[in-house]
Formats: structure tokens, sequence, C-alpha cells
């Protein structure tokens, strides 16, 4: 990239684009639903709509961290949200609207996230982590060629101690 702004990434159906403030209202919809955020880490519950806003905000320095919407090509409507960041090696996160599970939109855009990082960003490795009780989320990232690790971290607001699922794909992953 010859600039430090998120890019657009489209697939077959998607596109994976930097959220504008237009889009605080179906992020934020789509985020309070607790069946949701109880499996992430960081989306907060309940969900405030300023939460929203903030991530706006916060989404425009891709040296730092890379966060997009997740949008239907055919209608434009928005099904989740990636991102990735960090310093050595970089953490995917994602979560998608109850209403679209289950249609291969997260494989779609976790496989195209990660394939731009690795690629275009020249980031090394990713690594992200599921809880284990989320095998859904475990098959998105098994799909879009992360392999796995197991750990537990201590997540205070999520109940405590919670075995999380580690997964991590790297340049030599590519196919």
């Amino acid at each position: 990239m010859t600039d430090d702004k998120v890019a657009v990434i489209d697939t077959l159906r998607l596109r994976i684009r930097p959220p504008r403030l237009d889009d605080a209202q179906a992020i934020s919809a789509m985020a309070a639903d607790w069946e949701v955020a109880k499996q992430t880490a960081s989306v907060p519950h309940p969900y405030d709509p300023i939460y929203a806003e903030k991530f706006v905000d916060e989404t425009s320095d891709i040296k730092s961290a890379a966060r997009w919407v997740v949008e239907r090509q055919s209608d434009h409507v928005i099904v989740g949200v990636v991102g990735v960041g960090g310093t050595g090696y970089h953490d995917l996160g994602f979560w998608f609207g109850r209403d679209h599970w289950g249609q291969g939109y997260a494989t779609e855009a976790v496989t195209a996230v990660a394939d731009f990082a690795l690629d275009a960003l020249d980031v090394v490795e990713i690594r992200a982590g599921v809880f284990i009780e989320n095998p859904a989320s475990a098959r998105v990232l098994e799909n879009a060629g992360f392999t796995e690790g197991e750990t537990e971290r201590t997540l205070a607001q999520r109940g405590g101690l919670r075995t999380i699922r580690r997964f991590r794909r790297t340049q030599k992953d590519q196919t």
C-alpha cells in the first residue's frame, strides 16, 4: 500500500471496507445482541451506541490496527466486523450479526483479510483465538487456513478463566 489508510477489500459476495459514521447504528444493533457479544473478548455488554461511534473513529490508521465492516455487495447490508492489528505479530478478531451466521460470510471475510495482511501489509504472522465453546468460529479460522494450539487466559468481563483455542497463520502458510 502506498498510504496509511485502511484498504477496501472486495470478495465474490462481500465488500470489506473501513467503517463510516453512518454504519454505527448497524454495528450497535448487531453488537448489542448478547449471543454475539458473549463469544468475543472485547465487545462490551451491554453495548452502548457510543461504542460503535468510537469504533469508527479509531479505524483510520493501518499502522497500528485495521478494522473493517463487512458489507454484502448485493444490498449493502452490514453483516459483521473484522479487525487485525498489533506489533510483532498481528491479532485478528471478528464477529458477525446473528442473522448472518451460517452463510459463509465470516470465512469469506476472514480469509480475505488474512490474505491481505500477509500479502499487502507484509505481516509475518496473524494470531486469533476463540472460546472453546464456540466451534463455529474455530471452523471459520480453520477454513481460512489457520492452524491450532490451545491456551488459557483470564477474562474477567466474561466470567473469569476460560479456555481459548488459539490459531495462527503465517506467510509460510500462504498457498
